[in-house]
């Protein structure tokens, strides 16, 4: 009896050791490079939790086996929080803005007039009403994915590279085509995917995504981050389970309510005046909850006096790890993806007006890097994108290679001018009519 009893206890001990162990590498990551209070406390209240069968007294056992159940399903169930995207910020929706850049110094000669911007009931930027839940099949539908490049928030909505492509195909096929461009401002890989599972329900027909820039400036921020078992580690990150999730969703829903009045108070002030380009809104969800300093510092191009030294020979094992879920998913549901890599200024032979101006790399840090570094860590990104996407046999478009560093076509780092995103509507255009047949899509 003692001998089962003891092996019990020594299997209770392993299992709790396992559990434990695999706990701390979903928060591995936040402990190393966080100095995050709450997060070490979790961590704590986790392992108290997966302890307490060996050290609490049996009229506590239920309570201690209840939340040891909660703590292996949230591990269990983290994974398959990728395929829920509530959480994925996003652009206002149901609004129209109108920037006017007559007076703005950063936009002077590059912008003219007022430009509209607006956003759909599902938070995209389209030309036309666009029935989701319905395509007929006269209709090429189409999503661009991507970032700040892609959302194009500084140009009117009849200037992107989306609606500028929408143009061309339906003129050239004769058939109703929609381009419905999901960009938001700093999305990176990972929540370009989450994009991708969020449009599925919607029938794309063919899905554009535009890459580069906001996974490598992560890459330059977080570059002593380093993944142990990758695969294992972003899967079951803490932060993806449903237990963060839960809370993080009622701790916003709590704030939204306290802010209620005073949203409401200036969204009836916004509207009653015209928007400069200093003035850019999102929700509360938004990445970008640091605008207005993206602003600031697109206005001051020359502010960061610290240089430091990154020279990478590697793309980051986030950016891998999510490229590589992205190409598995456009397998797996048949669709015709076509990457595209980042075009940049980073160029041996960039103008020197358009040198002037670059700011971006990386984004809300006290430091740039050497020019010299830029070129390497934007070519390492762009070259792996168009080898890996290559070796699996999806379309790729060399973006990079065929837009020219000058302030004709772009306004700063990435962003394009009117004359750039007309450039990337008609390479994107001739690299469809070239290698895609839409008949079949």
């Amino acid at each position: 009896m003692k001998n089962k009893k003891t092996i019990s206890n020594y299997l209770i001990f392993s299992f709790c050791l396992i559990l434990s162990l695999l706990v701390f590498f979903t928060f591995r990551i936040h402990l190393v490079e966080e100095f995050n209070l709450s997060i070490f406390f979790s961590f704590i209240c986790f392992q108290l939790i997966i302890w307490s069968p060996l050290l609490l007294k049996k009229n506590l056992l239920i309570i201690s086996n209840s939340l040891f159940f909660l703590v292996v399903l949230n591990l269990i169930t983290t994974p398959l929080n990728y395929l829920l995207t509530f959480d994925l910020p996003y652009n206002p929706p149901n609004t129209i803005h109108v920037k006017d850049y007559k007076n703005t110094k950063h936009f002077k000669g590059i912008f003219d007039g007022k430009h509209t911007i607006s956003f759909d009931h599902m938070t995209y930027r389209t030309n036309k009403k666009i029935n989701y839940e319905k395509k007929n099949s006269n209709t090429l539908r189409i999503f661009t994915i991507g970032g700040s490049t892609t959302a194009q928030v500084t140009l009117d909505d009849k200037k992107t590279w989306s609606t500028l492509l929408e143009k061309k195909l339906e003129k050239d096929l004769n058939k109703n085509v929609e381009v419905i461009n999901t960009g938001v401002l700093g999305f990176a890989s990972s929540y370009h995917y989450l994009t991708l599972k969020k449009i599925e329900k919607y029938n794309p027909d063919l899905v554009i995504i535009l890459v580069g820039i906001n996974d490598w400036n992560n890459h330059i921020v977080k570059s002593k981050k380093n993944f142990i078992f990758t695969k294992f580690e972003i899967n079951c990150d803490v932060k993806n389970s449903i237990i963060y999730k839960s809370f993080k969703n009622i701790k916003k829903q709590i704030f939204r309510k306290i802010k209620n009045f005073n949203n409401k108070k200036n969204l009836e002030n916004d509207n009653n005046k015209t928007e400069d380009s200093s003035t850019i809104y999102f929700n509360n969800e938004s990445l970008w909850t640091e605008n207005r300093e993206y602003l600031k510092d697109m206005g001051n191009p020359n502010s960061k006096k610290e240089i430091r030294r990154f020279r990478p020979n590697i793309v980051s094992q986030e950016y891998n790890f999510w490229i590589n879920k992205i190409i598995r998913n456009c397998k797996k549901n048949n669709y015709t993806c076509v990457f595209m890599d980042q075009p940049n200024a980073y160029k041996i032979d960039i103008s020197e007006n358009l040198k002037s101006r670059l700011w971006m790399t990386p984004l809300f840090q006290d430091y740039a890097l050497p020019f010299d570094d830029l070129m390497n860590i934007s070519n390492l990104y762009n070259n792996w994108l168009k080898d890996e996407v290559l070796r699996n046999n999806i379309n790729f478009v060399p973006l990079s290679n065929k837009i020219p560093p000058k302030l004709e076509y772009f306004f700063d780092d990435v962003h394009f001018t009117e004359k750039g995103s007309i450039m990337v509507s008609e390479i994107l255009f001739k690299y469809i009519k070239d290698n895609i047949d839409t008949n079949k899509l």
